[in-house]
């Protein structure tokens, strides 16, 4: 990430990153603390289940859920202020780009108090973004990363998976 607002006292802050997928509130993922820095690079690779079987007749992108990546400061006694977030949909993961840099937005999901740094980002036009690279295992991988459950016609169907790396 490059140009995370500054939460701490002292002009920095202590990011890390928080992982949702599809409507979920509770995370599927987080990194590690990068402490006081407003260019954290995390360096992590996270397999990102969507959970959904593909049925070549039936499956179509609005299947599959969005990705919530939200940043926060790390407080000493826990999770501190939030700093941003990035929405990424299937037509972003599915489409031909492996990498990316992505605005760190206020959250629709926040009052104005909970979003008052990533709105002070947006104003101070501080460019906070977030760089990402993603694979998709597809049926095209090697076997051992495949992976199959029995759908409703007791067929086995194929799961897809994001591999993304923050």
């Amino acid at each position: 990430a490059s140009n995370v607002p500054k939460a701490d006292i002292f002009g920095a802050s202590d990011p890390l990153a928080i992982i949702y997928v599809g409507s979920a509130t509770e995370p599927i993922a987080k990194t590690k603390t990068i402490p006081v820095t407003l260019n954290p690079v995390w360096n992590e690779n996270f397999l990102l289940n969507f959970a959904v079987a593909l049925d070549r007749d039936t499956t179509n992108s609005a299947d599959f859920p969005v990705v919530r990546i939200e940043v926060y400061d790390m407080a000493t006694l826990g999770l501190g202020d939030f700093l941003g977030q990035v929405e990424i949909g299937p037509e972003v993961y599915f489409g031909q780009k492996k990498k990316g840099d992505f605005k760190l937005t206020p959250s629709p999901y926040f009052d104005n108090k909970k979003n008052k740094l990533a709105i002070d980002g947006e104003n101070k036009m501080l460019n906070s973004k977030i760089t990402l690279t993603w694979s998709v295992i597809d049926k095209d991988s090697a076997i051992e990363n495949r992976y199959y459950v029995h759908n409703a016609f007791g067929n086995l169907s194929y799961i897809s998976y994001i591999n993304a790396k923050i």
